[in-house]
């Protein structure tokens, strides 16, 4: 019985979605209606919380995947404008697919550029290749990367529209492209090298330059690393998480209302990887452990162990923006 409350301790923080009644394991359940309107239960008889939140996620599922084809339905009956379903793809299609990051971008580029800059709208059925070259040279002269932004939106947007029957042609790779802007690389010699990497060892972030620089790893990749990670008797670190940041933001505008460091999977299945650390870098990530170490018996820091080689004073971990 111990086990069970434990357990059930812990779901009540982590996954709010179940809850333990009677015998077995529940969650909540919403089906809609072919009116539109929802009606709410309850599914109960597991034996884990694990298998209720799976069929928790397989009900949502098929909410979303039904509330999607009636809306749909619904708005083919109209003559939709463009800027209106602009907002309606981004906020129920798109949205619910790609990760908070591809989102902000994705918030700021509709909503910030190209929604600004449609001087008149249109039906969605009536779109031309003229009218979105027309639309994509003013949105282009906002900033350099706007162009290519705001094609690239309008090229998924229409590629949806198109797939769920809104348009019969989609005009969007007969636009005028707008190439990304290539990134000016600049590649160091051996002594700007060495004057790089001695100015670097007076700055605090020294270990983070040399993970960046000798080992290849991203910036979130770094901010991820827990001294578990690393084996230093093979010299050797394991890549298998990412800090990111979660936003929040409010609907049909871009406005940030929360924001949080969370860990995620790495980015691809390739970025799973243990890589060889040059010597040099493992000195400095024993040096920050003994840090952290002497930071854990400071009576003046409350500090939280989260394992993090990359931490705040407190143990926390940083921003992606510092």
């Amino acid at each position: 019985m111990k086990q069970k409350e434990t357990q059930q301790g812990t779901m009540s923080k982590e996954k709010r979605v179940v809850f333990f009644e009677g015998k077995s394991w529940y969650h909540r359940t919403k089906e809609l209606q072919d009116d539109l309107t929802t009606k709410y239960g309850k599914k109960g008889g597991f034996e884990t919380p694990e298998e209720a939140e799976k069929s928790y996620w397989e009900y949502e599922k098929r909410y979303q995947k039904k509330q999607r084809a009636l809306q749909i339905a619904k708005m083919q009956k109209t003559d939709v404008m463009l800027g209106d379903y602009l907002e309606y793809w981004f906020e129920n299609i798109f949205s619910p697919r790609i990760e908070t990051t591809t989102r902000m971008v994705g918030a700021y580029t509709l909503y910030n550029l190209i929604l600004p800059s449609m001087e008149a709208d249109i039906k969605l059925k009536y779109i031309s290749v003229e009218y979105l070259d027309a639309l994509l040279e003013r949105v282009a002269k906002i900033c350099p990367s706007a162009g290519n932004k705001g094609r690239e939106l309008l090229s998924i947007a229409m590629k949806d529209a198109a797939g769920d029957k809104f348009i019969s042609y989609n005009p969007m790779p007969e636009t005028k492209p707008y190439p990304r802007a290539k990134p000016k690389v600049r590649v160091l010699g051996k002594e700007k090298l060495k004057v790089f990497l001695e100015a670097a060892s007076k700055n605090p972030w020294y270990l983070e330059i040399l993970l960046g620089l000798f080992c290849g790893l991203r910036k979130g990749e770094i901010l991820g690393l827990k001294f578990q990670d690393f084996d230093f008797e093979k010299q050797t670190v394991r890549i298998s998480r990412q800090l990111v940041g979660n936003l929040k933001l409010k609907e049909k505008e871009f406005t940030v209302t929360e924001y949080a460091v969370i860990e995620r999977n790495p980015k691809t299945e390739n970025s799973y990887r243990i890589l060889r650390v040059p010597k040099v870098v493992m000195q400095e990530v024993k040096r920050r452990q003994q840090l952290i170490e002497l930071r854990k018996t400071d009576s003046g820091i409350e500090y939280k162990n989260f394992d993090y080689v990359c931490c705040q004073e407190n143990g926390e971990p940083r921003s992606l923006t510092e």
